[in-house]
């Protein structure tokens, strides 16, 4: 993702005691080092009271915002499956065509192919073999 950060992008800081601060990306470094990117990140507004000198904090970079997305958690089905997901069908999982949209580390947006409550199998169906229907015990 470190293409996509960019000079006054939303982050959010959080600090040893896990309340979160908003911030904004300052400056990006242009290299890569050992799939690393440095950049510094200030607080939106003034710097909150209690925090020390050097004090490590976590960043959060907000990439992007979608609003009504259908999601999934992110499974192996991401990058195996060619844009192809096991929807289950009672105790059957059926091979359905499937639209990813953007992904995060966790979660990927699902912009077609299944609809809001279908479960879908999202580690493991390298095992089915490209099947079109699997039985699931």
């Amino acid at each position: 993702f470190a293409r996509d950060l960019a000079i006054d992008m939303p982050a959010q800081l959080t600090g040893g005691n896990g309340k979160p601060f908003p911030g904004e990306i300052s400056a990006v470094s242009p290299e890569v080092v050992n799939g690393e990117v440095n950049a510094r990140v200030r607080f939106a507004s003034a710097q909150p009271e209690g925090l020390r000198q050097s004090q490590r904090m976590s960043v959060r970079v907000l990439l992007d915002t979608r609003k009504d997305v259908l999601k999934v958690e992110r499974g192996p089905f991401v990058e195996q499956g060619n844009g192809v997901a096991y929807v289950m069908d009672g105790r059957t999982a059926v091979r359905r065509p499937v639209e990813l949209g953007v992904s995060s580390l966790g979660e990927v947006e699902i912009k077609s192919g299944v609809q809001p409550g279908d479960r879908i199998v999202v580690s493991g169906s390298d095992l089915f073999k490209d099947a079109e229907r699997v039985s699931v015990n």
